[in-house]
């Protein structure tokens, strides 16, 4: 290792901290956007200068210490998105969410690599071959969680922030926890959403109302058959719903209904099928 790597090795410690207090960060801030520790903060700052004696030991360069021969570049960037949009096309979503955990360490300012982490936790279904457990879903979904109140604490992108909102709301209404789907649902009212819906599922669906009212419903007795589409059917029957009796509530209640008949059937839900479940809807 030569003097110059030393000489540099010695100023990085002291950089860092300038480059820190330039953005006005704490150490604090700085960790958590990194995804680390405040004491690995505290520790770059004042404890770096002992990489180069690591080095000299092993008798290899800084570089070789620190991996930046394997350091970020475009073309890494681009082979990674390639990579990770080639095993989405296979459902290869496990596999994703640990290149993505790599991934967003190395690019920890890179939120729409944040934000894809997300969205592979939210929708894991599998690992390994098998089905996540129910416990390993909450996990994941707590990691996603994390990351999404993370991007929305220092992102500045309209598109990913909105996406991430949406995302949380979902996140929140997966976990059962109402509260915070509610909070997450007034926050896309506030980017422009007249009204905001949001099935928890088993525990009934919630209305976010153009003027702010928040409106809840129970859900219809049933079997649970295949749920694929019923968000969409959701949907679909709410705005059926409004369209025809020009009321909110009318809509919400029809999507209700036919989210649940379509989750409750083999293939499409029936007219009458929606209208029977209709009647148990308060």
């Amino acid at each position: 290792m030569n003097n110059t790597e030393v000489n540099t090795m010695l100023k990085l410690g002291e950089n860092l901290k300038k480059f820190r207090l330039q953005r006005e960060l704490t150490q604090e801030q700085l960790a958590d956007i990194l995804g680390v520790s405040a004491q690995a903060v505290s520790r770059w700052e004042n404890d770096i200068t002992l990489l180069p004696t690591v080095a000299s030991y092993f008798e290899i360069t800084l570089d070789e210490l620190m991996g930046m021969d394997n350091w970020r570049s475009e073309e890494q960037l681009k082979g990674l998105i390639s990579q990770l949009d080639e095993n989405g096309s296979k459902g290869f979503i496990y596999e994703n969410i640990l290149l993505l955990r790599d991934a967003v360490k190395t690019y920890p300012t890179n939120y729409e690599l944040q934000f894809r982490l997300v969205d592979q936790l939210t929708f894991c279904g599998y690992k390994n071959g098998r089905g996540l457990s129910e416990e390993e879903t909450i996990s994941f979904n707590r990691e996603a969680a994390e990351i999404g109140n993370r991007i929305l604490s220092h992102c500045t992108d309209g598109v990913i922030i909105n996406c991430t909102t949406k995302q949380l709301c979902y996140i929140y209404s997966r976990l059962g926890e109402k509260e915070k789907a509610i909070e997450y649902a007034k926050k896309l009212k506030d980017m422009g959403a007249r009204n905001v819906l949001i099935s928890m599922a088993g525990d009934g669906a919630i209305l976010i109302k153009e003027n702010g009212d928040v409106i809840t419903s129970n859900v219809p007795k049933g079997e649970v058959k295949n749920s694929v589409g019923a968000g969409d059917s959701m949907v679909a029957g709410f705005i059926a719903g409004y369209l025809e009796a020009n009321e909110v509530e009318k809509g919400f209640k029809l999507g209700v209904a036919t989210g649940s008949a379509s989750a409750f059937s083999e293939g499409l839900a029936t007219k009458d099928y929606v209208y029977e479940l209709l009647n148990q809807i308060n």
